[in-house]
């Protein structure tokens, strides 16, 4: 009879486990959703704010201009532009990222 209330103690024991493993795996999953959803807009953010600089700058200006005045016609234009910019966007931000990541492990 001893062993028949261990047991059960025991499983009871595991189900109360098992049920603070649920909560704290929930918990985690909002926590984890948060970060994700705050990373997506600061990224965007950031994004917004390197195009901005980039087209508010001459030399870039003048390159894109340059580069879609050759190789675009003229009804893609706008979008070749702003497609463009985006993309260097990203490449700078790469850079960044890239310098970042080596002056932490050089520290």
């Amino acid at each position: 009879m001893d062993n028949i209330l261990k047991e059960i103690a025991q499983i009871d024991s595991a189900e109360e486990d098992l049920h603070k493993l649920e909560l704290l795996n929930e918990t985690i999953s909002q926590v984890s959703q948060n970060v994700k959803k705050q990373n997506e807009e600061h990224l965007q953010n950031i994004t917004s704010l390197f195009t901005e600089k980039i087209k508010n700058n001459p030399g870039y200006n003048k390159v894109v201009t340059n580069f879609i005045d050759k190789y675009v016609t003229e009804d893609k234009k706008e979008e070749a532009k702003n497609e463009l910019f985006l993309i260097l966007t990203g490449e700078l931000l790469s850079v960044f990222k890239g310098l970042n990541q080596s002056n932490c492990s050089i520290m």
